[in-house]
C-alpha cells in the first residue's frame, strides 16, 4: 500500500507487485517457459482472426476475468471491484459479441476451488458488469441458486442468443456448514434462460430434483434445437426442443452405463466428471461429430467416446495414457473446420514428459503428445480448458495451471506453443515471507507453480518447483528458508508432511519431515494424521539462537521445532504420543499464529500460539513449549461463524489481542455473519 499526491492531495493506492509473470516456471521441456497461475475459463470472440480481430477473455481460479485485443500479447483485469475472483465459465454472445456472460466459482472441484456470487453480463465487452444470483432455491433457505456454486460451462444459442444454458456443480472450498445445508434442492444442474439471463429455469434432464451436478453443455451447431449436457455420475442426455423440460434422453447406446444402478444416479456409477464437445460431420455422416470424456470414480480417465449420428451412438475410442485428476482437470475439444480433429486435456506424468495436451487428427484412432512444442519449450502441466477460433486459419488457446498458451499451427507436425502470460497477474497464492530487513525481498508460494522469489521486480523468480505452499524467512537469518508442498497422508497415497528448509536464500534445499515415511517415529510426523493440502506453518521470531526462530506445523494437530525441523514434537496429550486433536472431530489446522512475547517466569519459557481450523475451532497454548504437557484452550464461541479458518494474526505487543479471519460467505451462516473477528482477552 502505497502513498501519493493527486492535485495537492495525499491519498493511498495498491502498487501490485506481481509476479507478472513467474519467470522460467516448470513447464514441460527445456529452455522453460514463463508462467501465470490457474486459468479456468476461455472465451474467443466469434469475430477472432489473424488480421482485425484477436479478442480472447479468460477466467482465473481465483483471478479474476481478463480481456487480450491481441491474442494474449497483452491483457487487461476486468473485474478488480467484482463480488467473487473465482471464474468458472465464460460465453460470448455469437450475434453481439459486446455481450459476455461470466459463471463466477470455479468447478474442478478440489478444495481450493472457491466458489462464487452468481453470474456476471455484460453488454460492452466487460466495461461493465450487472451480477446475476438465479432463481431462490426451492428449498429452505432458499437461497439464490447462483450463490455458493460453482459454473462449469455456459452456451449461447446461436440462432436466438437470448436462450443461454449454464451448467453448474457445488461450491468446492471446505466450510464447516453441513451438506444439506450448503446443497440444498434446486441449487445445480443445467440451467436455461430464454430472455438474456434475466429469468432462469433449471431443466434437471436426470430427474434429480437438481442436486446433482452437470459439468458440460453443447449446442449442435447444425441444429440448435439439439442440445447435449454432460450430468455427474448419470451421464450424457439429448434434447431435440432447445432444452425444453421432459424432452430430454439419457443416451445410452455405447456409452458406459450406471453399472449396479442402471436406474438412477450414485456411487455405483463408473464415472463421475463428463466433458464434451461437438464439431462438424466427418462423411459421410452429415450429423455432427460429438466426443464425449468421462472421468472415472477413481479419478483416472474412464474413457473417451465418438458419435457420428448425433448421439444415438456411441464408439469407444483409442485413448492417450489414463492419467489422474480426472475429476479436477478435463476437457476435449474439436476443430471446428474438421470433426477428426480433437484435442483432450489431463494432467501430466512429469515435467519431462508432457502429456497435458493430446491431438488425435484421425478422430481418436492414434494420438499425440503435443504438450512440447517445436523449440523445446512447452506447457505447463494439468490442462483446464481448451479453445479453438471458428474462423481460418485456426487458433487453439489452451490454459492450464500456469496460465495461457497459444498456437496458430495446431494441426502441424510440431507445435509451435506461444506463452502469452507476460502481463498476467492472477498467481494463487498460498502465503507470503517477508525478509526483516529488506521491502525488495520477498518470497511467496504459489498453487502449482512453486515457490518464488520477488526481488524488486515485477517479474518474480522461479525457486522450487511443485506446489508452492506456506513459506517463512527466519527473521534471525534470512538466509533460513522454509517452503512446503502439497500435503498428504499415507492413508490416502504416499505420505508428505512437513517443509524443506534452505540455508542459503532459496538456492539448495533439504527435506525435513516425513517424506515417504510409512510408520509412525518419535521426532517426526505421524504419516496417518488427516493433513490440509496446503498444510500451514507459523514461526516464533522470539527465539534467535543457534537454530534461529521456533518453527510451528499443523496437520490435526501442533507439531514444534526447535532444531529447523530435524526434530518435531506433537504438542498435548494423545494416546499415541503426536499431540492433541485441535479440531471439531475431522477436520485439520488450516492458520497458526505465535506471539513474540515469551513468558519468562515459567519453565521452558511460555510460548503462546492460536490454532485455527477448517471446521470452525479457534485454541490457544500459553506453553507451546511444553510438549507432550501443552495444553490447549478452546476459544470458540459466539459471534465466531462455523467456517473455515484462513487466517490468524497477534498484536506482537499484547498476547491477549488477536484477529481471525473466516472464509465463506455469510448466507451459509446467517445467524453468525462476519469474517474478520478481534479479542482482547484471549
Amino acid at each position: 500500500l502505497m502513498q501519493r499526491t493527486v492535485s495537492g492531495v495525499n491519498e493511498q493506492f495498491w502498487l501490485p507487485l506481481g509476479p507478472e509473470p513467474i519467470i522460467s516456471g516448470q513447464t514441460y521441456g527445456f529452455p522453460r517457459n514463463n508462467v501465470s497461475g490457474r486459468i479456468s475459463a476461455i472465451a474467443i470472440d466469434p469475430r477472432y482472426n489473424v488480421g482485425d480481430n484477436r479478442t480472447v477473455y479468460i477466467g482465473g481460479a481465483q483471478g479474476g476475468v481478463w480481456k487480450s485485443e491481441d491474442g494474449g500479447e497483452s491483457w487487461s483485469s476486468l473485474t478488480d471491484d467484482q463480488s467473487s475472483q473465482a471464474v468458472g465459465a465464460i460465453a460470448i454472445d455469437p450475434q453481439s459479441p459486446e455481450t459476455v456472460y461470466v459463471g463466477l466459482g470455479e468447478g474442478s472441484r478440489c478444495a481450493l476451488c472457491y466458489y462464487g456470487s452468481g453470474m456476471l453480463k455484460s453488454t460492452n465487452g466487460g466495461r461493465n458488469w450487472r451480477l446475476i444470483t438465479g432463481p431462490p432455491s426451492s428449498t429452505a433457505p432458499n437461497r439464490p441458486a447462483f450463490v455458493n456454486v460453482a459454473f462449469t460451462r455456459i452456451a449461447i444459442d446461436p440462432v436466438t442468443p437470448s436462450i443461454v444454458y449454464a451448467t453448474t456443480t457445488y461450491g468446492s472450498t471446505a466450510h464447516a456448514t453441513s451438506s444439506a445445508e450448503q446443497v440444498p434442492a434446486g441449487r445445480v444442474g443445467l440451467w436455461r434462460s430464454t430472455d438474456g439471463g434475466e429469468n432462469w429455469l433449471n431443466l434437471d434432464p436426470g430427474g434429480t430434483n437438481g442436486v446433482f451436478s452437470a459439468h458440460d453443455v453443447v449446442i449442435d451447431p447444425l441444429n440448435p434445437n439439439n442440445v447435449y449436457v454432460g450430468m455427474r455420475t448419470i451421464g450424457v442426455f439429448r434434447s431435440q426442443s432447445k432444452g425444453a423440460p421432459g424432452s430430454w434422453q439419457l443416451l445410452t447406446n455405447g456409452l458406459p452405463d450406471l453399472g449396479a444402478n442402471p436406474s438412477g444416479p450414485g456411487s455405483a456409477s463408473p464415472y463421475r466428471r463428463v466433458a464434451l464437445t461437438i464439431g462438424p460431420p466427418v462423411p459421410p455422416s452429415t450429423a455432427s461429430t460429438l466426443y464425449a470424456a468421462f472421468a472415472a470414480a477413481n479419478d483416472e480417465l474412464l474413457g473417451i467416446y465418438r458419435s457420428y449420428d448425433g448421439g444415438s451412438s456411441w464408439t469407444i475410442i483409442n485413448t492417450p495414457q489414463k492419467q489422474g485428476q480426472a475429476n479436477y482437470n478435463l476437457d476435449i475439444a474439436v476443430d471446428p473446420l474438421d470433426g477428426n480433429a480433437v484435442y483432450y486435456g489431463t494432467s501430466a506424468n512429469s515435467t519431462v514428459s508432457g502429456g497435458t495436451l493430446w491431438r488425435s487428427l484421425d478422430g481418436g484412432v492414434t494420438w499425440q503428445d503435443i504438450s512440447i512444442g517445436l523449440s523445446g519449450g512447452g506447457l505447463h502441466p494439468d490442462t483446464h480448458r481448451i479453445a479453438l477460433s471458428r474462423n481460418g486459419p485456426i487458433t487453439l488457446f489452451t490454459g492450464n495451471d500456469g496460465g495461457m498458451w497459444r498456437t496458430s499451427n495446431p494441426k502441424a507436425g510440431g507445435v509451435d506453443w506461444r506463452q502469452v502470460n507476460d502481463t498476467l497477474n492472477l498467481s494463487q497464492f498460498m502465503s507470503l515471507a517477508l525478509h526483516p530487513t529488506s521491502p525488495d525481498i520477498l518470497y511467496g508460494g504459489t498453487q502449482d507453480n512453486g515457490t518464488n522469489l520477488y526481488q524488486g521486480n515485477i517479474g518474480w523468480d522461479h525457486i522450487a518447483d511443485g506446489d508452492g505452499g506456506y513459506v517463512l524467512v527466519d527473521q534471525s537469518d534470512p538466509r533460513v528458508v522454509y517452503h512446503t508442498f502439497y500435503n498428504n497422508n499415507n492413508k490416502e497415497e504416499r505420505a508428505q508432511i512437513g517443509p524443506r528448509v534452505s540455508t542459503n536464500r532459496g538456492l539448495s534445499w533439504s527435506s525435513r519431515g516425513c517424506f515417504g515415511c510409512t510408520s509412525a517415529v518419535a521426532g517426526n510426523f505421524n504419516p496417518a494424521d488427516r493433513v490440509a493440502f496446503y498444510a500451514p506453518m507459523a514461526q516464533n521470531t522470539a527465539f534467535t539462537s543457534t537454530n534461529g526462530n521456533v518453527v510451528y506445523f499443523g496437520t490435526f494437530r501442533l507439531y514444534r521445532t526447535a532444531t529447523r525441523g530435524m526434530i518435531w514434537t506433537g504438542l498435548g496429550a494423545s494416546t499415541d504420543g503426536f499431540g492433541t486433536d485441535l479440531t471439531k472431530g475431522d477436520g485439520v489446522i488450516t492458520a497458526i499464529a505465535a506471539s513474540p512475547q515469551l513468558n519468562q517466569s515459567v519453565t521452558p519459557p511460555g510460548e503462546t500460539v492460536w490454532v485455527g481450523t477448517s471446521d470452525g475451532n479457534i485454541q490457544v497454548t500459553n506453553n507451546a513449549g511444553a510438549g507432550s504437557a501443552t495444553t490447549f484452550t478452546n476459544v470458540t464461541r459466539a459471534p465466531l461463524p462455523d467456517r473455515f479458518v484462513s487466517e490468524i494474526a497477534v498484536d506482537p505487543g499484547n498476547i491477549q489481542r488477536a484477529v481471525v479471519v473466516f472464509s465463506g460467505f455469510d448466507i451459509s451462516t446467517p445467524s453468525t455473519p462476519g469474517h474478520v473477528f478481534l479479542t482482547t482477552n484471549q
